[in-house]
């Protein structure tokens, strides 16, 4: 996974590492990205910040 413009977005799939998707949760829960792309995989019970839309 790449992100060269430095995006504010994470990808959360079960085909990465637990480590990297524990880091993409870290990150919701204290704002630092602004979307995350993800399937079944995210556990929508983690203590989220504000939520805007879930598709």
């Amino acid at each position: 996974m790449i992100n060269d413009d430095l995006l504010l977005i994470a990808p959360h799939h079960s085909s990465l590492s637990a480590e990297q998707r524990r880091k993409v949760e870290s990150a919701m829960v204290i704002s630092t990205l602004k979307e995350v792309v993800c399937t079944s995989t995210l556990d929508l019970g983690i203590d989220w910040s504000d939520v805007d839309l879930v598709m």
